[in-house]
């Protein structure tokens, strides 16, 4: 069975992070996605448009 080399525990807990890190950004671009779609129908709620100026920003900067 493949095993990755990992020189330290530090190593692997930043490649965790990185991975959990890649999740959430992926997460926040499928959520940007949703609620771009659903704003071209203005099918948005108050909070939902707050929601999806604050991803833009996000997003934007990351």
């Amino acid at each position: 069975m493949w095993e990755p080399q990992i020189d330290a525990d530090s190593s692997l807990e930043q490649e965790f992070l990185g991975a959990l890190a890649r999740l959430d950004r992926l997460r926040s671009e499928h959520r940007l996605d949703d609620l771009l779609a659903r704003s071209r129908h203005g099918d948005l709620s108050p909070d939902e448009k707050q929601e999806l100026t604050l991803l833009l920003g996000t997003l934007k900067q990351g």
